[in-house]
């Protein structure tokens, strides 16, 4: 939960970018605070590596990631400075191993106050995208699954809302909201492929429903940095997530698959539990890319399988 202090920093950011976007419908020459956390958000739950350059199209047009061009759009910016800001942030969540080293002091404090801290982010860019809504587009863009009808909160004068009502709306709006990052980036990582066995939906963007992105150390017993880790997660058919979930199988610090042999003694028949998981004993994980990023054994070391 944030800090009183640090909850009103951000709720004064949010109100100064609605007051300054009233007053001009446009972008000033520093970034303010609520800005830095809207870009902090993009780096931390976009995929800063994608946002170098625009892609070029067919008709010979260039189209930029639709989560900077919407907030660009809101800043009242261009995709090249949003894009160059979340470098700039990127450089500091990582002390320096990726992004660009040229940063304010701003994006210093963002790293500082967020950094390790992804569900208080999630919570502060809520509250920025309750007081200034043209921000929600840029949110929503990061999370397409995302539901509708959650706006609940009061309209105010000239378009500005008040975070106060709702704020317990807002902070299970956020967590709701980080679940769906947390799941997106898993599938991502995995091509929308089961770890374990190579079920793979033909239809990502529309169709994955047999597919779970799985803490691998549980939602309950994490912080709000590792429940949004994509190292945290596993993407896998409902099966194997179930057995995953009730340690009937897991992954070794080698990406190897270890099936529990207390499984034969729990369930029948015995050709099933063969055929759908003590035959995947000591098979490597999948990795369906060149792209891909293995999960930190951190979390690995966390979870193990069942001896009864």
């Amino acid at each position: 939960m944030l800090s009183m202090e640090l909850q009103e920093r951000v709720v004064e950011g949010a109100r100064e970018l609605a007051r300054r976007d009233a007053a001009t419908g446009g972008a000033g020459k520093d970034w303010t605070v609520a800005e830095t956390i809207l870009a902090a958000y993009l780096c931390v739950f976009g995929d800063p590596s994608r946002m170098g350059g625009t892609k070029m199209t067919r008709d010979g047009t260039q189209r930029q990631l639709p989560a900077v061009t919407a907030l660009a759009c809101a800043l009242g910016r261009n995709d090249g400075s949003v894009v160059t800001k979340v470098m700039n942030l990127r450089s500091r969540f990582t002390a320096g191993a990726r992004g660009l080293s040229h940063g304010s002091h701003l994006d210093g404090w963002a790293a500082q106050a967020f950094g390790g801290r992804y569900d208080d982010l999630a919570f502060s860019a809520e509250v920025i995208a309750t007081v200034f809504p043209p921000a929600r587009p840029m949110l929503d863009a990061l999370s397409p699954r995302w539901r509708e009808g959650w706006d609940a909160a009061p309209d105010m004068p000239n378009g500005v809302r008040s975070p106060e009502p709702d704020t317990q709306v807002m902070r299970l709006r956020a967590e709701r909201r980080g679940q769906e990052l947390f799941r997106s980036r898993v599938m991502a990582n995995y091509e929308h492929t089961c770890a374990f066995c190579g079920l793979r939906s033909r239809m990502p963007d529309s169709n994955s429903y047999l597919l779970i992105a799985s803490h691998i150390r549980p939602w309950s017993e994490s912080t709000g940095h590792q429940r949004l880790d994509y190292q945290n997660g596993l993407a896998l058919c409902a099966i194997h997530d179930r057995a995953f979930d009730w340690g009937f199988a897991t992954v070794d610090d080698d990406l190897r698959i270890v099936v529990s042999p207390v499984a034969r003694e729990h369930y029948a028949p015995e050709e099933r539990i063969e055929q759908e998981l003590s035959s995947f004993n000591g098979r490597d994980l999948i990795r369906p890319t060149s792209h891909f990023v293995p999960p930190s054994k951190d979390y690995l070391e966390f979870h193990c399988c069942r001896s009864s």
